[in-house]
């Protein structure tokens, strides 16, 4: 189904993850948050933050 729809404009759900962390990567801030409108109007929010010396990946689901 992703790959038929590619929501957010990303062929896959591993493209959506990598391109999410490349943005991280660069970014300053501590949280970044992606927002994408998913399969059958569901919303999906992938959000990244820094915790000491790790990283917490949130994947709210909604719709």
């Amino acid at each position: 189904c992703w790959e038929d729809l590619q929501p957010g404009g990303f062929e896959s759900v591993d493209a959506w993850l990598s391109t999410a962390a490349e943005k991280y990567a660069t970014s300053s801030q501590a949280t970044l948050k992606s927002k994408i409108e998913g399969i059958e109007n569901v919303n999906l929010i992938l959000e990244i933050t820094s915790n000491d010396e790790s990283y917490l990946w949130t994947l709210i689901v909604f719709k």
